[in-house]
Formats: structure tokens, sequence, C-alpha cells
């Protein structure tokens, strides 16, 4: 094993190990806590396509750690080109739910929300599709010595993928900053804690675009390009996370009030007198109450006849 291929192994299993190390905790938070919900699962599959990119990483290379025939290194390629679409369309989608299980049903940010990770998943296979069909309708690459398509310098495919990144990312931004701007009794640190990790999306726009502007560069190598395609998928499996391990954190260091990791399902809505939601958790309602959440909504004008 060359040491370019050791150093490129050694840089993959870093982001790969602390993203699947991650993944293992969140799961385990959420399930003693029974909280598991449709994020987690997605998280969970986004884990199991980044174990699967680990292993096919041994048998990549001129001089791979572990030799495969030609025609193995061929589905290896198409393992590789497959997996890594589907893990990063699958970390954000898992994010997009992280952010809907926080939105109570009323809400229609909810539905948009909901709609919004439709959306991914179509994104992902509208990515997907053309990169399937522009390596398997031109087999010419099957006979090199290593077999490679070429489709990632496609500049139609990759400005297309940098496209829906950057606009999955804004949105997976814009959407709690809406609903946070409808909370009106958020402490600021707390509420600074939801940007920080609610922002942190951002990171794989800007890995994405690194990615994309390198393959379309004369400079192009395809080393360089695996650790660039790992590590986009480590961080978005990691930022995915965030949200189940940083107020875990802050509970093991006694802030229970930094609690964002709700139960999905749990809110129910109590309309006041003076036009606030109250937004309370039924695990709230057995311990006498002690959290809740308040959203103003304006109500009707009162009218002076009414009185009379």
């Amino acid at each position: 094993m060359s040491s370019q291929l050791g150093m490129l192994l050694a840089i993959c299993i870093t982001f790969f190990g602390i993203a699947q190390v991650s993944t293992v905790a969140r799961i385990w938070i959420r399930y003693r806590k029974q909280r598991l919900w449709w994020d987690d699962g997605w998280a969970f599959l986004t884990m199991l396509l980044s174990i699967l990119m680990d292993i096919l990483m041994f048998l990549d290379g001129v001089d791979p750690l572990v030799p495969i025939s030609p025609h193995m290194q061929i589905v290896h390629y198409w393992l590789i080109l497959i997996s890594f679409t589907v893990a990063v369309w699958c970390a954000r989608i898992s994010l997009m739910f992280s952010k809907i299980r926080l939105i109570p049903l009323f809400f229609t940010l909810r539905r948009i929300s909901e709609w919004a990770a439709v959306s991914f998943f179509l994104a992902c296979l509208g990515i997907l599709a053309p990169k399937i069909y522009i390596c398997a309708s031109d087999r010419s690459w099957y006979h090199m010595p290593i077999p490679r398509c070429k489709v990632g310098l496609n500049p139609n495919i990759a400005i297309g993928e940098l496209i829906t990144d950057v606009l999955a990312d804004i949105t997976l931004v814009v959407i709690p900053i809406r609903l946070l701007g409808h909370v009106n009794d958020l402490a600021k640190d707390k509420r600074r804690m939801l940007f920080i990790i609610f922002g942190a999306s951002l990171l794989t726009s800007a890995i994405s675009i690194i990615r994309v502007v390198f393959l379309m560069g004369s400079s192009y190598h395809y080393a360089t390009s695996v650790i660039l395609t790992e590590i986009e998928v480590g961080t978005a499996l990691t930022v995915a996370n965030l949200g189940v391990m940083i107020p875990f954190l802050y509970r093991l260091i006694g802030k229970h009030d930094r609690d964002i990791d709700s139960k999905p399902y749990t809110h129910y809505p109590s309309f006041q007198t003076n036009g606030d939601i109250c937004m309370r958790r039924v695990s709230d309602l057995v311990a006498s109450g002690i959290r809740s959440t308040s959203v103003r909504v304006q109500g009707p004008e009162p009218e002076d006849n009414m009185s009379n």
C-alpha cells in the first residue's frame, strides 16, 4: 500500500469515525430516552452507507489493501458512486426530520418542512439518475486498468449537484430561523445554541462547493477528490447528529434547561385568554407543568360594542 493511499485512508477513517461514533451515541441516547423517530432512522441509514464507503476505501487505488478482480473493480466504482450521493442526502433528510419534530402539528411551517423532506428525496433521485445514465450509457471506462467513470467531470452534473446542495442547506437554515421567530420567551444563550446547530449545515455546502470547484478545475486528482467526497459525507452525518449530542452534553454538565431534544408528537396546544398558545409536553403535565414554550398568536381586536 502506497503512502498516498495510507494518508487517504487515515483522513477518511478519521472523519467517518467521528461521524459513526456520534451516530451510535445519538441512537443510544434517543433509545434510552425513548425518543427514537424518523430522523434517527435516516441517520442510521447514513451511518451504514458511510461504513460501506469505509470498506470500499480498502479496495481502491492502483495498489489496494485488498486486491480485487477487474469485474469487482467495476462493481466497486458503482457502489461508491451510488453510496456517496445517497449518503449525503440521507444525512440532509435526517437533519430536516430533526427540525420537523420540533414544530407543532398545527403550524403551517411543519407542512412546508415535510414537503421539503420529500423534495430532498426527489433531489437525491434527480442527482443520482443522470449519473447512473451517463456511466451506464458509455461503458468504455469498463476497460480501463482502474475502471472510473468520469461523470464527476461533467460540468452540467457538477453545477446541478452544487445548486441542489446549496438550496437544500439554505432550506435547513431558514426553516428553524422561521420557527424561532415565533418563540418569544426563549433565552438568548439557548437561542444562540440553536442558531449554531442549525447553521452548521452550511458546512456541508462549503465542502460541496470546494469539491465541485476542484472537479471542474485543471488540477483534478482522483485521490484528492475521494478525500473531499468522504469529508463531505462525514461532515453531513456529524452535523445531523449535533441536535442530539449538544443538548446531551448540556444535560451532562447540569444545564437541564438547555434540553431542546424533545419527544416527537408530545406537544399539545393550550390556548390562553391573552392570545398566547402555550406548547406543553405531556410529560411536563404529569410533573406539574414545569416547562412550557409560549408562541404569540395575534388574535382579533376586541370591538367596543362587545361589552354592550
